[in-house]
């Protein structure tokens, strides 16, 4: 198995050998690079999940169970579109819940409330 270097060419110096001096002022514009990062980030797609559970697990030909689906934002710049959870397929099932939301609000840290 290769090293933690195998993407490296064979004989090629590593990253910063052979430099006497690093700049001491960073070069270009830092809020320009920074806001272009975060804009890429917040366009990316497929940055949710989908979770669903069914209960009980298992059933016999009468009997009757519970699903349920939970939708998760994980992008942490950026609201989804729409979002609509349809269930194909069981001719009996009617949802309990919303099965449509206008959309899902960013991940990430959430202001803390307090108990009083």
């Amino acid at each position: 198995m290769p090293g933690p270097e195998h993407w490296r060419e064979k004989g090629a110096p590593s990253p910063g050998r052979g430099r006497s001096a690093y700049p001491l002022r960073p070069s270009g514009d830092p809020h320009r690079t920074a806001r272009r990062v975060r804009d890429e980030l917040a366009a990316t797609p497929f940055q949710a999940t989908l979770a669903v559970t069914a209960e009980p697990r298992t059933l016999t030909p009468d009997a009757s169970t519970t699903i349920t689906a939970t939708f998760a934002n994980r992008n942490g710049f950026a609201a989804t579109g729409r979002v609509d959870i349809a269930l194909t397929g069981a001719v009996l099932a009617e949802p309990q819940g919303a099965t449509r939301a206008a959309d899902s609000r960013p991940a990430g840290p959430r202001p803390s409330r307090r108990a009083s």
